[in-house]
């Protein structure tokens, strides 16, 4: 399990995961907002660390000033056992 700085609080909520042809959303299950939503196109790096899963997202935004496009990263971090319940791939524990 992740542990946060001392002095900071881990945030944890349950969510939903949709994964489709085109892109990857993630929901709050309580309030049904959406958390994140990526066109797969736009998906940079997927890695497993721990008992983390971290999907990392380049975002393109053009510059009011010339045709120069100015490229931001996103990084998003998912407890692996949330993960792995939402794919259905978690198996019960004995």
């Amino acid at each position: 399990m992740a542990v946060a700085p001392d002095g900071e609080i881990q945030p944890s909520t349950e969510i939903d995961l949709f994964i489709s042809t085109e892109k990857i959303m993630v929901l709050n299950t309580d309030l049904q907002d959406i958390l994140m939503d990526h066109a797969l196109r736009t998906i940079s790096y997927i890695a497993d660390i721990g008992d983390l899963v971290v999907l990392m997202a380049r975002r393109m935004s053009a510059s009011s000033s010339d045709e120069h496009c100015n490229q931001s990263v996103s990084t998003h971090f998912f407890g692996l056992l949330s993960f792995l319940n939402l794919m259905g791939l978690a198996k019960p524990v004995d």
